[in-house]
């Protein structure tokens, strides 16, 4: 049986090669500091989103947003489609992560009523690395966690 660390380390190298970390409080970046990750602080909100921080596509990213975690409410979801409705042209979003029938019809509804493309999967742990891969944007909106397993895991 493996320890944490040696299930984190080969994760947080690959987080590590990341064009840029944008995390949602300073406990989050001390702790990727701890790792020597640099980060950014950006306040989870609609005053405070990185419009212009989104990389532009390129051969190697698609231009969409991807948000990992099962649908609850202190994930924050709702916040992510709420910054997404600011931007112009509309970047789509694909929610990665298990919910209730209910659940994602209410986020479709919130996404649809703000022109959000948006889409809920739940992929093999091989393709959320992919998917996750190959994305222009990973968000982690939850400001009751610090680091979580999603960008440790893709």
């Amino acid at each position: 049986m493996t320890g944490f660390p040696e299930f984190a380390m080969p994760k947080v190298a690959m987080l590590g090669r990341c064009t840029r970390v944008l995390v949602p409080g300073p406990i989050t970046g001390y702790q990727l500091a701890a790792f020597g990750i640099r980060s950014e602080w950006c306040l989870p909100g609609l005053n405070s989103v990185a419009l212009g921080r989104v990389p532009p596509p390129s051969p190697q990213r698609k231009l969409q947003v991807v948000f990992v975690s099962r649908l609850a409410p202190h994930k924050q979801l709702e916040v992510v489609i709420e910054a997404l409705s600011l931007l112009e042209p509309k970047i789509p979003l694909m929610v990665i992560g298990p919910g209730e029938a209910g659940d994602i019809s209410r986020y479709t509804r919130m996404a649809e009523e703000r022109q959000v493309p948006i889409t809920f999967t739940e992929p093999s742990d091989d393709e959320k690395g992919r998917v996750i891969a190959e994305s222009a944007v990973l968000v982690m909106a939850s400001t009751f966690e610090g680091l979580s397993l999603p960008p440790l895991e893709a």
